[in-house]
């Protein structure tokens, strides 16, 4: 049994998964979803924003890897011969582009001792630092999942993950040829509903906002208009570049959105939908048999009718169509990736408490 932790770049909570992989197919024992407290999730959303400072990051890596400790340790509850544990952490920078003599880098959060501390267990984690340091993109990294539990042979299939970024896993004759970021998803989408709403509701929950709304033809011109969409794949983005900052610039650029905020909301469902259409149209090739959505913006109405609607007549459907809780794919990924560095064929660090551990260090009293 493999236990995976991760955070999107939402940031409403950690996914927590525990699986088997003996079989030709993986298992999910258990998933579930722990929000985080108020509180940690303001001072993450308030780094990702405006960069923080070195001691702010540094207590909120501990303070998350204690509340990660906290979901691992409810994993774990009760399931028997659990081996290792993967902590995803909470991206709070990812820019894989050089800047300048320095190099690219990504950076996620949350202690892995205190995980280790905690469980007993061995803990894997910094899954994406290696693909970085190496100059490459470093995200996404579903595709390594989506080849197992989605290919077939003799077709071609796109998997698409609405998340708060989104990307696209491209699986042909039973095999990942390609994997991307699109551009946003619902993390945009959120950030336009807490400006909104001065931050009274977090994301457009059943389409609540953007279904009351119309596209701004001129502001979704400009979202798409972002150098990002120039690049061609591999790529990876994150909430640095489609997130508040960008929802805030679009208000002051077309500031009669601010007497229609609905209109906001329903224009940054629009982009999503448009970049990923676009994007897999472009990118994967003729003769795409299906789109397989899965995260958690698969169950936003107006992004998936949307969507539909432009890859038409490509067949659109949810992953949960297909046998797979499109809720636990996330956290599946991590719990497969930790099971991969456990056999030594995925690139991850690694911790563990020994049993019997001296007292190097003298204790504070």
């Amino acid at each position: 049994m493999f236990v995976g932790l991760i955070s999107g770049t939402s940031m409403d909570g950690v996914d927590a998964v525990v699986a088997d992989f003996a079989g030709s197919r993986p298992m999910v024992l258990r998933s579930f979803t722990l929000p985080y407290p108020s509180r940690l999730r303001k001072a993450l959303e308030h780094i990702v924003a405006t960069g923080g400072n070195t001691e702010l990051i540094s207590r909120l890596d501990f303070a998350l890897g204690q509340f990660l400790a906290h979901v691992a340790l409810e994993a774990v509850r009760g399931v028997p011969d659990v081996i290792a544990i993967g902590s995803h952490g909470q991206t709070v920078f990812h820019n894989p582009e050089p800047e300048g003599r320095l190099p690219g880098c990504t950076l996620q959060i949350g202690e892995p001792w205190h995980i280790a501390l905690a469980t007993g267990l061995p803990v894997y984690f910094d899954f994406r630092r290696f693909y970085v340091a190496k100059g490459e993109e470093g995200a996404p990294l579903a595709h390594i999942l989506h080849q197992r539990i989605f290919s077939s042979k003799g077709v071609t299939l796109c998997v698409l993950n609405i998340g708060g970024i989104c990307n696209v896993s491209v699986l042909r004759n039973g095999r990942a040829v390609l994997s991307f970021d699109t551009g946003p998803g619902m993390g945009l989408v959120d950030e336009a509903v807490k400006v909104i709403t001065n931050g009274r509701y977090k994301m457009d929950k059943n389409a609540r906002f953007s279904k009351k709304g119309n596209v701004h033809e001129k502001a979704l011109a400009y979202l798409l208009d972002h150098p990002f969409f120039c690049k061609s794949p591999p790529r990876s983005t994150g909430k640095e570049t489609f997130g508040r900052n960008l929802v805030l610039s679009t208000l002051k650029r077309y500031p009669s959105l601010k007497q229609r905020p609905a209109d906001l909301v329903r224009t940054t469902v629009e982009a999503g939908a448009v970049a990923a259409a676009r994007a897999i149209k472009e990118y994967s090739g003729r003769n795409i048999n299906e789109v397989i959505l899965c995260g958690g913006g698969r169950l936003h109405p107006v992004f998936v009718q949307r969507f539909s609607t432009l890859m038409s007549p490509v067949h659109v459907s949810l992953c949960d169509e297909k046998g797979v809780d499109g809720d636990s794919v996330e956290g599946l990924l991590i719990a497969y990736l930790t099971f991969l560095a456990w056999k030594g064929e995925y690139p991850a660090k690694s911790v563990f408490v020994p049993v019997d551990l001296p007292d190097y260090v003298l204790q504070r009293k």
